[in-house]
């Protein structure tokens, strides 16, 4: 699978971005795909015992998970598109950049994409371009 992660101001901006995954006020997707919200972590929360050092850190734009069997041409034209991810290449432990609007050196400061994917197993902090990977940073 195909995961496309893009990037929004907020929440409105991103439904009216991608109003063909929008329907009765909920995130949904064409048959064979997945739709769903998610979180970008940098750092995980640091506690002493039960009492909270430093918070989590979390990239404070909304971003949005589109998942398909393959890279989708509409998504990838938007502007908000920010990286491509290949599943079985990263099952596999192979490079599994697509394609990055972000150099990888910011790619592999993410710690975590919540919620984790089924069936995901990304190398984040280790993320490499994949052959014939298209990086787009300006």
């Amino acid at each position: 699978m195909i995961d496309h992660l893009m990037q929004f101001d907020d929440e409105p901006a991103a439904i009216a971005a991608l109003s063909a995954y929008r329907a009765g006020g909920a995130w949904v997707a064409p048959f064979g795909e997945a739709c769903m919200p998610v979180a970008i972590l940098f750092a995980e929360a640091a506690y002493d015992g039960e009492d909270l050092v430093t918070p989590a850190i979390y990239d404070p734009e909304y971003w949005v998970a589109i998942t398909a069997a393959q890279e989708l041409p509409a998504l990838v034209a938007m502007p908000e598109l920010m990286m491509v991810t290949d599943r079985a290449a990263a099952a596999a432990g192979d490079p599994c950049l697509v394609r990055s609007r972000r150099d990888l050196e910011t790619v592999n400061s993410i710690l975590r994409v919540e919620p984790v994917w089924a069936g995901s197993v990304y190398p984040w902090g280790e993320i490499a371009l994949a052959e014939g990977g298209v990086m787009e940073v300006e």
